[in-house]
């Protein structure tokens, strides 16, 4: 990286530590001085300012507004292109200043939005929010539903959403609270599966990467409908699965619901026979770290055991191997596994 960029990269953190309420004095005033000391780097603050804001990250007992949104990501657009027509808008214009936002991964998630034009010419709002390893989030959305992502997740959702619809797409895992509204059900799309409700408490695992769809109810009732015409209705406490690979379905009943399912939500983690393989999964999320298993066999073998005192990574690795179940090493944030 040439001196140049290394400057520019340097002062865009320092933007994102105010913007995000993390730095520290001398940094903040350091950082004033260097916006006074010119018109480019005033101009270069504001746009950054500007951009932040049209992203309007939710926070946590805030609904996001989503109009506001719209207006200043537009103004942002408008005054760094020559082209000022509604028609220049494109999906393709808008995802090039998305992508700016690669520079806020430190924040525990992101929210952006694009717009894709329908048969009519009308334009239809996206926002997607969406959670980096390592990180989870709150948020409550229009309709005053309350949800939790885990890491690597990301949901979506359309400008009509609260409005017309209550359909919110998922990837990965989610615990909702679910607003009431009998005239308007809430739906789930996690790809293989819906799960419908009017009004509820339930959690969702569907992690692309996972070989099940897991649908865990807390309180009140919800439909767990398959792409192949299953339709399993859930009761408090039932855990309905979907095999992404047999499209098998099921459900059983667990009386440890609260901490086995809701349990990432308090950085807590309860082991029931999984596989090592299916745990380092959940880790590898939940910390930002790669695990490496070098022997195939350790991958099958399976772990009963929990950790809810918010252990570290070290901590859970160092229960885990005893008994000379497995060596292992941790450099930086790659673990390897013999």
């Amino acid at each position: 990286m040439d001196t140049q960029n290394q400057h520019k990269e340097h002062w865009l953190n320092l933007i994102i530590d105010r913007l995000t309420g993390t730095i520290s004095e001398d940094s903040d005033l350091c950082l004033q001085e260097w916006i006074d000391a010119s018109d480019e780097n005033s101009q270069y603050f504001r746009n950054m300012e500007q951009l932040w804001d049209s992203m309007e990250v939710v926070r946590e007992g805030e609904q996001y507004d989503s109009d506001r949104a719209f207006l200043l990501f537009q103004q942002r657009v408008r005054a760094e292109s020559t082209i000022n027509t509604r028609k220049s808008f494109t999906l393709k214009k808008v995802l090039s200043y998305a992508a700016i936002l690669i520079s806020f991964i430190v924040l525990n998630y992101l929210t952006y939005q694009y717009y894709i034009h329908s048969s009519d010419q009308n334009i239809i709002r996206l926002s997607e929010i969406a959670v980096p390893n390592g990180s989870k989030t709150k948020l409550t959305l229009q309709d005053g539903t309350k949800v939790w992502l885990n890491a690597g997740s990301k949901i979506q959702y359309d400008s009509d959403f609260g409005k017309k619809n209550r359909l919110l797409k998922l990837s990965g895992e989610a615990y909702l609270e679910v607003a009431k509204d009998e005239d308007c059900p809430f739906i789930v799309d996690a790809g293989e599966v819906k799960v419908k409700v009017l009004g509820t408490c339930f959690n969702v695992r569907a992690y692309k990467d996972n070989e099940e769809i897991k649908v865990a109810l807390l309180r009140g009732s919800v439909a767990m409908e398959t792409n192949n015409g299953d339709m399993l209705k859930l009761v408090p406490k039932d855990i309905a699965h979907f095999n992404i690979q047999t499209k098998e379905t099921g459900i059983c009943h667990n009386t440890g619901y609260s901490q086995n399912c809701i349990g990432w939500i308090d950085n807590k983690f309860i082991f029931n026979g999984e596989s090592f393989e299916q745990i380092t999964k959940i880790l590898e999320r939940t910390f930002n770290v790669k695990i490496n298993i070098h022997k195939e066999s350790i991958k099958k073998r399976c772990f009963i055991g929990d950790f809810v005192n918010n252990e570290t990574i070290e901590q859970i690795f160092k229960v885990m191997s005893s008994n000379e179940k497995f060596t292992y090493t941790i450099k930086g944030n790659i673990i390897d596994v013999y």
